[in-house]
């Protein structure tokens, strides 16, 4: 239970949000918050009328406080790609398949242009080009990440 002070300090602060943040909070990221938090947030959404806003409607009203935080890409790198993932990579002694590189990075989503490399010591050939989004530190051994591949016309803008 709060107290009264720290009540009033959770509810300037729920206050001072933007409505982008509040909604994020609210919608995407309530598994984080104790119920004192996210009542209140969900009491300061009804005060701006904010309170029955769908998921889609949040994601394009809010694009940058929506597609960083959701394992998906926005509508226009969605377009500039296919259904295609870059699929199994493997990696040993110098030999295998890898993402390799950092081409243009997407404002809205995060995601950015990799190529996929098969390696013999060095990268030999290039598989394909794909969008690529982390969803944990790249530089992890086992990094979750989505792919999809671009599509061949116009990809090279995107990626030196």
């Amino acid at each position: 239970m709060l107290s009264p002070e720290e009540y009033r300090d959770l509810q300037n602060h729920m206050q001072a949000l933007g409505d982008g943040s509040l909604l994020r909070l609210v919608l995407l990221n309530r598994d984080e918050y104790k119920p004192e938090s996210l009542a209140l947030a969900e009491e300061e959404l009804r005060k701006r009328k904010l309170d029955c806003i769908t998921l889609d409607e949040f994601a394009k009203k809010f694009p940058g406080e929506y597609y960083p935080y959701v394992p998906t890409f926005c509508p226009t790198c969605l377009d500039e790609t296919t259904d295609e993932p870059a699929g199994f990579m493997f990696y040993f002694r110098g030999i295998g398949t890898l993402l390799r590189g950092r081409g243009s990075e997407c404002d809205v989503c995060g995601s950015t242009v990799q190529g996929k490399w098969i390696y013999f010591i060095f990268p030999i050939f290039l598989i394909g080009k794909y969008r690529v989004k982390y969803l944990e530190d790249p530089w992890m051994k086992r990094g979750k990440r989505v792919t999809r591949r671009l599509k061949a016309k116009g990809s090279m803008r995107h990626f030196s």
